[in-house]
């Protein structure tokens, strides 16, 4: 249905409704008062016009719906509604009817379906049926040769002064409501192509700030989000549902400043929930309406959690680029000689009467040297890790020996207890050896930080996650300090009193060959390391 199709078809409903309004209250009272200036005869003649008026309706209500031949049926009611006040007119009195003004509906009738054009051609057919009706009033024709209360005699002077009055009214009504209905037509046009300007910059408004790769939420002065466009939707959906009423909180007070300073905020935020962080890259904007008075303010921002880590990723590679041109010169350079410092230190240990004193400083000196040698060893391995040889990995079979042998050697401490939630039968393709020696790694730091803190429950779950395998490893030991989180990978970086730091850069680094990643974050318990791998 087109526009105008549309506009007529509205009319044509509401005339409708209408008519059936006016004909009804108008015909109950014609008969309420014939009947009180005894005329009872005629009154069966407007019921049988009420009747026919309703069934008219129907018929238009069932003939519109189909949509066609609009203006044909916009035609067939004005040339109906003209006979049905001609009768009207007639069984009211002809030239005496108080109803002859009914003709004034169907000049307003045509000016509404067809403009002012219509109006005209209404107001014309109007004064023709009005002197069809005077006509035959004058010489008695149909309906007039029945009807028996009218006067005997009318002067001819009478119909020609009645008629003429009437038509300068019916001329003057039809130049008025031609000129509305062009006005309101013309208007209405003016309003639907307002409305098709203002949809089209909606339109291009809208697609603009959907392209963008950024996410954008307007917060009232209240702080509520009145809007955010398909970017933030998907964003905040596809991190977590709980992330769109979270992070108003989140910039509670950048938004509050913003507010108050009118100024645009720009910067970086670390969000985290549930016990994973998001770095969101964001500015903040006032708004104003078009008196300038603020109405709240925008927010624009990214989740840039892959570029940080990445960064992060990279800022690592560097530092194992850099041990990869050290290691050389360590094995040269310190090993060597430390294989000699041992072996002097060892001969002077077996010189005979040696105080106490020596011999402890001896002792002292063959720990420190077996330390640093550990710590050579250690920093050669991390620089010569191989490709892994991958294979079949049972998780479950291979944390139960590893667990299995902690347990032999830490048998003074039978506090700790290993907590497995997983399937049995999850298979992860690696390398067994360098497996063996992250999952070590991480339940041997696990222990050192609840020897240190407390705690004695090391918690292992695995599952998959569409098409990655999930394994994560968290302590009751408290968990890392905050700053020191983004550190912990990092080569000679350790918080323990004598750590070497190597232990989870080469678990790090082991990762990374098998084409998989870790994080770390402090879970509900202490702790908790994830790792991901395809699962192939």
């Amino acid at each position: 249905m087109t526009a105008a199709e549309k506009f007529l078809f509205n009319r044509i409903k509401w005339v409708s409704f209408y008519r059936v309004i006016i004909a009804f209250f108008s015909l109950i009272l014609i008969i309420y008062w014939k009947s009180k200036i005894e005329v009872v005869e005629q009154t069966g003649i407007f019921f049988q016009i009420l009747i026919f008026i309703f069934i008219l309706t129907i018929l238009y209500a069932w003939l519109i719906r189909s949509n066609k031949n609009l203006r044909l049926i916009a035609t067939f009611q004005v040339l109906v509604d003209l006979i049905i006040i001609s009768l009207i007119v007639s069984y009211t009195g002809g030239i005496d009817s108080p109803l002859i003004f009914f003709y004034a509906f169907v000049i307003m009738e045509g000016g509404r379906f067809f403009g002012k054009n219509g109006a005209h051609i209404a107001m014309a057919m109007t004064v023709l049926f009005l002197g069809f009706v005077f006509f035959a009033q004058f010489n008695k024709y149909f309906p007039f040769n029945n009807l028996v209360y009218q006067r005997v005699y009318y002067f001819k002077e009478d119909f020609y002064y009645n008629f003429s009055v009437f038509s300068l009214g019916f001329l003057l009504l039809g130049l008025l409501v031609g000129y509305l209905s062009h006005e309101t037509t013309k208007m209405h046009q003016e309003i639907i192509e307002q409305e098709a300007r203002y949809y089209d910059l909606e339109f291009l408004k809208s697609a603009i700030v959907n392209s963008l790769n950024s996410g954008l939420i307007v917060f009232s002065k209240n702080g509520d989000i009145t809007y955010a466009n398909d970017t933030a939707k998907n964003l905040l959906k596809q991190v977590n549902d709980k992330f769109f009423n979270f992070i108003g909180n989140s910039f509670k007070d950048e938004i509050l400043e913003v507010n108050k300073n009118s100024k645009i905020v720009r910067g970086e935020k670390k969000i985290p929930i549930d016990n994973k962080i998001y770095w969101i890259g964001y500015s903040i904007v006032p708004l104003y309406d078009h008196n300038r008075l603020p109405i709240g303010v925008l927010l624009n921002f990214q989740d840039i959690t892959n570029i940080k880590n990445m960064e992060e990723q990279l800022r690592i590679k560097d530092k194992f680029s850099f041990m990869g041109k050290l290691s050389a010169f360590l094995a040269h350079e310190i090993r060597n000689p430390l294989a000699s410092l041992k072996g002097g230190v060892e001969y002077i240990g077996e010189i005979k009467n040696l105080d106490e004193d020596h011999k402890k400083i001896i002792d002292i000196m063959t720990r420190e040297i077996d330390r640093l040698n550990k710590i050579v060893t250690d920093f050669l391995y991390f620089t010569k890790i191989s490709k892994p040889e991958k294979t079949n990995i049972y998780i479950k079979n291979l944390l139960d020996e590893i667990w299995f042998e902690i347990k032999m050697m830490n048998k003074d401490e039978n506090r700790f207890q290993f907590f497995y939630d997983g399937r049995d039968d999850i298979i992860l393709k690696g390398d067994p050896n360098q497996m063996r020696q992250v999952f070590l790694n991480l339940i041997i730091n696990a222990i050192d930080a609840m020897k240190k803190n407390g705690g004695s429950g090391i918690y292992v779950k695995t599952f998959l996650d569409k098409d990655e395998i999930v394994i994560t490893v968290e302590d009751e030991g408290g968990g890392i300090q905050e700053e020191n989180i983004n550190k912990i990978f990092d080569p000679f970086f350790s918080t323990k009193e004598n750590g070497t730091g190597i232990g989870l850069s080469i678990v790090y680094r082991i990762i990374q060959e098998h084409d998989g990643d870790i994080t770390v974050s402090n879970g509900e318990r202490g702790a908790k390391f994830t790792l991901r791998f395809k699962n192939e």
